[in-house]
């Protein structure tokens, strides 16, 4: 169930290893065992049953306590092949039928009833627990009905089947414990090495191999996309290994391929020669439509995810292989907001104060500054499961920011709320890039040009731009706004003729009696961006022609008393973020 919340990747994401979850999870539901187990016995013994009388307690206590661990553990073993709670109930009976009654029945035929002791021990070990649990409970009742009752003595008497039992328990719990710490490090890897995996998940995780030329399908660099001058110099700078002090996220070379989802032979490139950096107190917008590689960028990032090819390190820690030391660095706000329902505000900035190694001591004023940044102190002390949905965007913020990391991952922070508490949390970020770099992902421009000091816009799992957000709109805008209010509605179709007549490129967007709103492209020859300083320059002085003949017209015009009034604006972010978008393919 946490898994399909997202709350162990916010745990794992957070600091906390495999083996400290599944020991506490381990704890809690051995706890949740014996409890129903005490009372079971409890009335058993009450009601003076002569099977439990006459029998010493101890093998009876025995047996039903070292049988939980294999249980449990072989719980959360089958647990992997589902990726939804709702697929469980439906196999339930079956795979009791499938790994109890039917090989019991198999095996007591085969051999008459007289099963050899090897067999039972070696079944209980690898098949199922109960299966040594359910001969133990029949050589007890069967010695009581005989007048050969056990007594505690017998419990570790190497002549009864009782000793082995207890053994074959308890090695089947190591046996399953190593099981679930190996096949969680292979999925939490992302290395699924089964089809009963994909068969029973609803939806299959895609296991990384390195690509071969001929057999997979590969993303072709875009031949049409211009080359950016400030991308390919940030990139040569990377390749050359000339790093500063600024630079507190790099990535190198990243690529990242799964096994195709529909064939499992061709491989996907979702990542491919990929280079950034990210500098100190500054919020990077990473942005891309969706499949481009932005949550495989990530969960690399963050160790959800091994890299197939390149590298990348968080403060100077490498994620190959994955530094203990990034979690305590790092801060992840997910998209959605896996909280613990019966937990408040407050319990879980303090879990997590706790988890991120802030000091006992300070962990009461540290969560209460959160609180206080993130303005939930009217419904700190409430349950999570009675927040709205802007209050939970808001705690989901001040788990990631507690702790006080160096960098802090946001994705989609502002997700499903009102304008209101939007803004605040804009206001809360824009606190926050004061003390750390953040790097947000995003499909709102609005978002992104009011937050980010620089944007890279990733397309086909590769950077195709880069910049400040004025940068972007200057070199891949496609033209300007320009909205005209003329004298009357009679003169309008004259100013509509004027314009596009004096530039070809503009198209008329809205015409509502006395107000016209074109989009005036530029001309081809201006939407250059090329690396060549040269060429850069020309445009520049071309794109300075352009917008003085522009505003030479509109002028002239007003001086006729044919226009009023006119605004002319850039292209808007957005617009250059759908012309990117156009060029993603599907995967």
């Amino acid at each position: 169930m946490q898994r399909e919340k997202g709350q162990r990747t916010l745990l794992t994401v957070q600091g906390i290893s495999g083996g400290t979850y599944y020991i506490a999870a381990f704890c809690r539901d051995l706890i949740l065992y014996l409890m129903p187990l005490v009372l079971d016995f409890i009335i058993l013994y009450s009601v003076h049953l002569p099977i439990f009388i006459n029998t010493s307690p101890v093998p009876w206590l025995l047996l039903a306590i070292l049988a939980g661990p294999p249980i449990i553990l072989q719980a959360y073993l089958f647990s992997f092949l589902f990726k939804k709670s709702a697929s469980v109930g439906p196999l339930v009976g079956f795979g009791q039928a499938l790994l109890i009654f039917i090989p019991y029945f198999i095996v007591t035929f085969a051999t008459n009833g007289q099963v050899p002791l090897w067999i039972m021990y070696l079944l209980t070990i690898v098949l199922t627990p109960t299966f040594g649990l359910q001969f133990a409970f029949k050589n007890l009742s069967e010695a009581e009905i005989n007048n050969t009752p056990y007594m505690a003595a017998d419990t570790f008497n190497p002549s009864y089947p009782i000793l082995g039992t207890l053994l074959c328990l308890i090695s089947g719990g190591i046996f399953y414990a190593l099981l679930v710490y190996w096949v969680d490090y292979r999925i939490s890897s992302n290395q699924t090495f089964s089809r009963w995996h994909n068969y029973f998940s609803s939806a299959p995780q895609a296991a990384p191999q390195v690509a071969k030329e001929d057999d997979s399908i590969s993303i072709d660099v875009d031949q049409r996309r211009m080359e950016d001058a400030v991308l390919e110099q940030e990139t040569n700078r990377l390749k050359r290994g000339e790093l500063t002090e600024e630079d507190v996220v790099v990535v190198q070379g990243l690529g990242k391929t799964f096994w195709d989802r529909t064939g499992g032979k061709k491989n996907v490139k979702v990542l491919e020669d990929l280079w950034m950096a990210v500098r100190k107190k500054e919020c990077f917008g990473y942005l891309g439509p969706n499949g481009a590689g932005k949550t495989t960028t990530i969960k690399i990032l963050t160790g959800q995810e091994i890299t197939t090819v390149g590298t990348a390190s968080i403060a100077s820690h490498s994620i190959i292989p994955f530094s203990r030391a990034i979690p305590t660095l790092i801060g992840v706000c997910p998209q959605d907001s896996p909280i613990w329902e019966q937990l408040t505000g407050r319990e879980h900035l303090r879990c997590f104060a706790t988890i991120k190694g802030v000091p006992a001591g300070e962990v009461e004023a540290e969560v209460n500054q959160v609180i206080h940044a993130m303005s939930i102190h009217e419904v700190a002390d409430r349950r999570a499961k009675e927040y709205s949905g802007g209050n939970l965007r808001r705690l989901m913020l001040g788990i990631a920011i507690i702790g006080s990391p160096a960098i802090v991952f946001l994705d989609e922070p502002t997700t499903g709320v009102d304008v209101a508490v939007r803004q605040s949390i804009w206001t809360a970020i824009r606190e926050l890039k004061t003390r750390c770099s953040i790097i947000l992902t995003t499909h709102s421009m609005e978002e992104a040009e009011a937050l980010c000091d620089r944007i890279g816009i990733i397309v086909n799992g590769r950077l195709q731009a880069l910049g400040t957000p004025q940068r972007l709109k200057n070199v891949y805008g496609a033209g300007y706004k320009l909205v005209i209010k003329t004298r009357t509605t009679q003169t309008t179709p004259e100013v509509i003729r004027i314009i596009q007549g004096e530039f070809p490129g503009a198209n008329l967007v809205q015409n509502l009696g006395s107000r016209v709103e074109f989009e005036v492209l530029k001309d081809e020859e201006l939407d250059v961006a090329s690396s060549s300083t040269g060429i850069r320059v020309e445009s520049a002085k071309k794109t300075t022609r352009f917008l003085a003949r522009l505003f030479e017209v509109l002028q002239r015009e007003k001086a006729k008393q044919e226009i009023v009034d006119y605004s002319v604006s850039q292209t808007s972010l957005a617009q250059v973020f759908i012309e990117f978008a156009k060029e993603q393919k599907v995967l």
